[in-house]
């Protein structure tokens, strides 16, 4: 074998074990970020002892929002849900629309909708409120 097929071989080498390095690296990143990902959700879960979970979303057809939330508590207690409608202006949100929803128990599911301005950016922030534990959270169509 030649001097230059040699190096031409070397070269082919390089080039599988840099593109190997490559796809590990970026396949290890992914894996950090989805353990890291979990590891938040779990500080999120331990974070609260009375909520036990939360969900909401902001919908658009045409001309209408659709909000809708839930909150679910591990006992009775007092519930709150605030829906606040938010359009997007000079790259601000402000609220347009805000309902809120209360009762005693240990689920609150509500939803609610507005004509809007179909050419405008929405989105939603709920905060959920149960004893005395509250969240926030945004919603986005």
């Amino acid at each position: 074998m030649s001097g230059g097929e040699k190096m031409i071989k070397t070269k082919k080498l390089l080039s599988v074990l840099l593109a190997l390095i490559a796809v590990l690296s970026v396949f290890n990143s992914g894996m950090t970020a989805f353990a890291d990902n979990k590891a938040d959700n779990e500080e999120e879960a331990n974070r609260f002892s009375v909520i036990s979970s939360t969900g909401s979303s902001l919908s658009i057809s045409g001309v209408t929002a659709y909000c809708t939330a839930s909150l679910t508590a591990t006992s009775n207690t007092s519930l709150i849900i605030k829906m606040e409608l938010q359009k997007k202006k000079s790259g601000v949100y402000e609220t347009i629309k805000t309902w809120t929803d209360a009762k005693a128990g240990n689920h609150l599911m509500v939803s609610h909708t507005r004509t809007i301005n179909a050419l405008s950016t929405y989105r939603m922030k709920t905060t959920f409120t149960a004893g005395g534990e509250s969240t926030v959270s945004y919603s986005y169509p």
